[in-house]
């Protein structure tokens, strides 16, 4: 059946007198465009249009754009599901299969309660900022999800544009074209639900209550995310992106994720555990994956976790980022007296070299020797004088201090670059294993279709063959009735027939004589000959008549010319035209038991073979789907055993990275920080300390 589209949907709803069926919407009036058509709220299946009643109530009206197959058997089974259900989080509906005319055709549409509420993405635009009102969505979008785990459901769709937040802060889950009730078991999935909220894995056969979880763990983990830190809704997400803070090509690929890099470095040890969580999830099978396990949040902590405090930081950062204060530059500051002594000295030296040079008590050479030795010893003395004093000990333990801080932070680099390939190999072997899972599942799956493939035409040629068998044996029974019935028909007619005698039967020219002629060549009823031929003399090349007696020859008939064989023929045909008239249309009871009796135990017998083929065929598919369950039973709790061996050392080693992560970040600060001390010691040099000798600065 082909439907019609939303343009199409557009102008019949432009007259709802006329195009619904329903009587409280006849008459309805229609949210309008800004070029006053009916507005419609487009999805890949569905036009949505807001519908208000004559009586004052209003009404979402789904329009569908495709087929989809026992459409209202599965709102049916849904509605009664719901109906003993008492959550708040439910929206009334109504499936009407002949609820719209359009072009002349009616059509299915869904007639759902109006909900005013927001839809989440419109919602976080509003309210990212206040981490509390996030958090309580958070935590009443788990409390959801446990319901419809507790009542054996699934959404199927759980996405932005299905979860309505209420004024109240409440939750309206809406579109239940997806949804799983257990009347529908087996049924397959209508639809696989939003790309960027589903497991890359997920397929139109993983249709049971785990079909939410996938979904249900990626919403929570960005609500709890933006309620630690709501920057991320403008770093993480593109302006009108049809995802919270993940997307489909996360999931594909999360070791090489963006997304996933920058929330598991994120500084909440609750948002990197779930982070690491659900990464973790990518790689299991739809099936395996874990129900929801929210954490403990507290509204008030959260609140203030990213508001700014005295120091300009973000609460969450002040216990992790010491205020940096700038560094005084160390210098020279007091000229101790050994040292003021020894210049002193170099001057009397000098003094004296020169004194006794000029009063020529020594000679000039032994005086220039003087005052080098003497500048020399100077030298020497203030060189101990400099490694021994205070601001030169600094000097060396700063630049030491640096030297030592700058090693541990390329140890602490290489052990986070370490731990983050020994993440990487975790989530590789994760995807490796889930992988092999799924070609293992498939392998089976596809066994068990060319055995059973092979089954059904064994089947398929048996069952044609006792048909081909039956079909003759019908036909052999139909045809030995027509036979039966012909000889009875004929009977009747030669019965009738050999009580008509010819000299009673008044023809025209057959008199006394032709008759005794007839007679002695054994005609004497209408049923003694069946038909006239003629032969032509060659001579005189005139007709002579021949008659065919019903014993099978033909005899002439002295007297009797091609105009009276024909009158004697025309007679006969008379007759036996009157004769059938009366003759049976069907044989009598007796008759017919006895043709079909010897037909009944031939059929009887491929009745039985078919019956048994029937059974044989189908203990044979009994053995291949029991043991389809079996090796795929086996193969879910050997995956499940080897998931959560996985998950237990990506869990395990979640913290290990966070260390790392955590000893990153400190050994950089302490290494600037011993930056900033070794270059406030950077005047304190041996030169320097000369000059501070002589002048004091």
């Amino acid at each position: 059946m082909r439907f019609p589209s939303g343009a199409a949907y557009v102008e019949a709803l432009q007259n709802t007198t006329l195009c619904f069926d329903d009587p409280e919407l006849k008459g309805a009036s229609v949210e309008l465009d800004k070029l006053h058509r009916p507005r419609a709220i487009s999805g890949n299946f569905a036009s949505v249009f807001s519908v208000t009643a004559t009586n004052g109530r209003r009404y979402a009206i789904k329009c569908f754009t495709r087929e989809v197959s026992d459409q209202e058997d599965r709102y049916r089974a849904v509605s009664d599901h719901l109906a003993r259900l008492d959550h708040r989080w439910k929206v009334g509906f109504t499936y009407l299969p002949h609820g719209i005319m359009v072009e002349g055709h009616r059509y299915p549409i869904l007639k759902m309660d109006w909900v005013e509420a927001t839809s989440l993405t419109r919602w976080l635009d509003e309210h990212v900022d206040d981490s509390a009102a996030v958090a309580r969505v958070a935590q009443r979008f788990a409390e959801v999800v446990a319901e419809l785990e507790h009542a054996g459901i699934a959404h199927g769709d759980l996405q932005h544009g299905n979860l309505l937040v209420v004024a109240d802060g409440s939750l309206r889950l809406v579109d239940y074209d997806g949804m799983y009730v257990p009347a529908l078991a087996g049924a397959g999935a209508a639809e696989i639900g939003h790309r960027n909220y589903q497991s890359p894995s997920r397929s139109q056969t993983d249709f049971d209550p785990t079909i939410d979880r996938f979904s249900a763990w990626i919403i929570y983990l960005s609500l709890v995310a933006l309620a630690a830190e709501p920057a991320l809704w403008k770093q993480l997400r593109e302006d009108g992106g049809e995802y919270l803070l993940l997307a489909e090509d996360d999931f594909t690929d999360p070791v090489s994720s963006s997304r996933f890099s920058i929330l598991l470095n994120h500084v909440s040890p609750e948002v990197r555990l779930l982070v690491g969580q659900v990464q973790a999830l990518v790689a299991i099978p739809p099936t395996l994956l874990p129900e929801l396990k929210p954490i403990a949040l507290d509204p008030v902590a959260v609140r203030s976790f990213h508001q700014p405090t005295v120091s300009g930081l973000p609460a969450w950062m002040v216990d992790h980022v010491p205020d940096v204060e700038p560094v005084a530059e160390r210098t020279f500051t007091r000229r101790r007296p050994s040292l003021v002594a020894a210049t002193v000295l170099l001057a009397a030296v000098l003094v004296g070299a020169v004194v006794l040079g000029a009063m020529a008590v020594v000679g000039p050479a032994f005086a220039a020797g003087l005052a080098v030795a003497g500048g020399v010893l100077w030298c020497v003395d203030l060189a101990v004088l400099y490694l021994r004093g205070a601001e030169a000990t600094a000097a060396r333990e700063a630049r030491s201090h640096r030297d030592k801080a700058r090693q541990e932070q390329v140890a602490a680099n290489q052990e986070l670059a370490d731990a983050t390939r020994r993440a990487a190999t975790l989530a590789d072997a994760a995807k490796r294993n889930a992988e092999e899972g799924r070609k293992r599942r498939q392998t089976i799956q596809a066994t068990h279709g060319s055995e059973l493939a092979v089954v059904n035409q064994e089947h398929s040629r048996h069952l044609a063959m006792i048909a081909t068998e039956r079909t003759g044996t019908a036909n052999q029974l139909r045809q030995e009735l027509a036979q039966a019935l012909l000889a009875a028909q004929a009977e009747h007619v030669r019965g009738k027939l050999e009580k008509i005698l010819i000299s009673e039967s008044g023809i025209d020219g057959i008199g006394g004589k032709l008759v005794g002629n007839l007679r002695d060549a054994g005609i004497v009823t209408a049923a003694d000959f069946d038909g006239v031929g003629y032969m032509v003399n060659g001579q005189f090349q005139n007709k002579i008549a021949q008659f065919h007696l019903t014993s099978g020859y033909s005899v002439r008939v002295p007297g009797i010319g091609e105009v009276k064989a024909n009158r004697l023929e025309a007679w006969r045909k008379e007759q036996e035209h009157h004769a059938r008239r009366t003759q049976p249309i069907r044989l009598h009871d007796g008759q017919l038991k006895v043709i079909e009796a010897r037909f009944r135990t031939q059929l009887l017998q491929l009745g039985t073979a078919e019956q048994q083929a029937q059974a044989a065929a189908q203990q044979r598919k009994t053995v291949l789907n029991q043991r389809l369950s079996h090796d795929l039973a086996a193969l879910d709790l050997e995956l499940r055993a080897v998931t959560a061996q996985a998950s237990q050392e990506q869990s395990r080693h979640a913290p290990v990275l966070g260390r790392a992560q955590a000893g990153v970040e400190r050994a950089t600060r302490r290494y600037e920080a011993a930056v900033r001390e070794a270059n406030a010691h950077r005047r304190i040099t041996y030169p320097r300390f000369l000059a501070f000798a002589v002048t004091g600065k």
